[in-house]
């Protein structure tokens, strides 16, 4: 009986609303926040065909017309600070071609403008830090003079890195 009493009395004392000083207890926690760094091109064709650019008109006496892509937009999230987006070709352009990319900067960052592409990476956006942009518009524009001949399809792949700036 001495037993159970006195479990009464511990059970009284530790849940009893007089004692509730007594019932606090401390927590540590630990935070962190990884480095995310993303960039994601968004396409106008679900199913993954290749960008088509086609030059096919000229004015007599002229170049050709370049030809511009439109409605590309592009996303990117980076949580750190002086970072910078910069492209680069899988192969160089043919002679007489030229092949250009702008991107339109989130908020705070820098753009360069319309850049030509090679297969040495070139910056396209500078100054990038602690932001998040969706559906930013991005720009490629080909250029083929008269020396370029006539071309078949032919293709390129356009790699964009978000590195350090």
């Amino acid at each position: 009986m001495m037993k159970i009493a006195f479990l009464l009395g511990v059970f009284i004392a530790f849940f009893s609303p007089g004692f509730s000083d007594d019932m606090s207890m401390d927590q540590a926690l630990l935070f962190i926040v990884d480095p995310i760094n993303g960039i994601e091109l968004e396409t106008m064709d679900c199913q993954g065909a290749p960008l088509l650019l086609r030059v096919s008109e000229a004015l007599p006496g002229c170049e050709p017309y370049p030809a511009c892509s439109y409605g590309l937009t592009y996303n990117v999230t980076t949580n750190e600070l002086n970072k910078k987006i910069s492209a680069f070709l899988d192969q160089d352009m043919a002679e007489g071609c030229a092949l250009f990319l702008e991107l339109t900067p989130p908020t705070g960052a820098r753009t360069l403008g319309a850049q030509p592409l090679s297969t040495i990476p070139i910056d396209l956006i500078i100054e990038l830090s602690q932001t998040a942009g969706s559906g930013l518009p991005m720009t490629y524009i080909f250029y083929a003079s008269t020396r370029a001949g006539v071309i078949p399809p032919t293709g390129r792949i356009v790699t964009l890195t978000l590195i350090d700036g």
